[in-house]
């Protein structure tokens, strides 16, 4: 990916706990009289883009979502064409059962390549950068102004980010950023393809051609590529609603932070996925905090948080009887038959050694 690890780089981004601590911090702000009049208390108590829903539509996209690594692990969703990419990110932490704790990178591609042999999977994607284009003899090889397609390169249209650069700070000037609050999916594809991010940037990438890059745990690196689906593209709903539809799924990820040692988990591709994932209202009870979606060693789990700390605090319990077991295997004194029986072992070791030993005068 070309854009760099670097904070000074590129924009930080915050995890799913640190939004969540400020929204504590508004909702706390928002609820003290004199404090709620201020103009900063009034900032902070704006609503969480991350976990807001936008307004009911019926205009849906079918999105093929495909878990890089993993085979067979993937998500058939239609999505609502206003959600922004801050909902997109809500969406990948639920779809994958992770946690929201590590950073996040979000590429919007055109000119992309699928491969054959695995549905899904981005096998070339990119533009050249801009000022190659003016370098090379660009305009007289493609008349139109259009990115002709010997000119593939590896530079996105978008990089997705979290907020705006600080004063003085160096990001990438020849690729767009947008914010992710901000940037919605219709603006990437469009039913007319003539108005789709590609052809407004100079591109002319159809909507199939155009792909997403997300990438999450930036040191671990999960990547997940988002294309459009083959079958039903567009979606017109006859009742609005802004909850996402899985139409299919299938596998989970492995553990994200697994504990040493690391436990025995089944293949990524033969993990079952509960019959709840599937209902439209479990994202909205997601997005309020009322459930969640955690993969597991054995299976993808949907449960409700009252469910999933109960789980967690029996888990605890499970972990310290053990440690309390080894403790006291450790703390109990040798009876003296036991110390008989040490002091007996050399003395056998010696005998059985004597044994074993070719008498004098005989060679082998």
């Amino acid at each position: 990916m070309s854009s760099s690890a670097s904070s000074s780089a590129q924009p930080s981004t915050l995890s799913h706990n640190s939004l969540k601590r400020l929204r504590a911090e508004s909702i706390t702000s928002s609820e003290n009289g004199n404090q709620g009049n201020s103009p900063s208390a009034s900032k902070r108590a704006r609503p969480d883009p991350y976990f807001t829903l936008p307004p009911p539509t019926t205009q849906y996209i079918t999105l093929y979502i495909m878990l890089m690594r993993f085979k067979r692990v993937f998500r058939v969703v239609e999505v609502p064409l206003n959600y922004t990419f801050a909902n997109l990110h809500t969406l990948m932490q639920f779809l994958f059962g992770w946690s929201g704790d590590h950073l996040h990178e979000v590429e919007v591609f055109d000119c992309v390549t699928l491969l054959k042999t695995r549905k899904g999977e981005i096998k070339e994607a990119g533009r050249i950068p801009a000022h190659q284009r003016e370098l090379s003899d660009w305009y007289a090889v493609n008349g139109t102004g259009r990115i002709a397609r010997q000119f593939k390169g590896s530079d996105p249209m978008w990089k997705v980010t979290t907020r705006k650069p600080r004063k003085n700070e160096w990001w990438d000037l020849e690729v767009e950023n947008r914010l992710d609050a901000e940037a919605t999916l219709g603006e990437v594809w469009n039913v007319d393809e003539k108005q789709n991010l590609s052809y407004r940037t100079e591109g002319d990438s159809s909507n199939e051609e155009i792909a997403i890059k997300y990438k999450y745990d930036l040191g671990s690196t999960w990547e997940v590529h988002i294309s459009c689906n083959d079958d039903n593209t567009f979606v017109t709903k006859a009742v609005a609603s802004n909850l996402p539809v899985i139409v299919k799924a299938n596998g989970a990820p492995p553990l994200e932070d697994p504990p040493y040692p690391e436990p025995i988990e089944i293949d990524a591709h033969k993990k079952p996925i509960p019959r709840r994932f599937y209902e439209q209202d479990v994202f909205a009870k997601y997005c309020a905090h009322e459930m969640t979606c955690i993969t597991r060693e054995d299976k993808l789990d949907v449960c409700t948080d009252a469910e999933a700390k109960a789980r967690h605090q029996e888990k605890r319990r499970r972990r310290k009887k053990k440690q309390r077991e080894r403790k006291e295997i450790r703390d109990i004194p040798l009876s003296d038959d036991d110390l008989d029986t040490e002091d007996e072992q050399p003395a056998v070791r010696e005998a059985e050694a004597g044994d074993d030993s070719t008498p004098p005068g005989e060679s082998n």
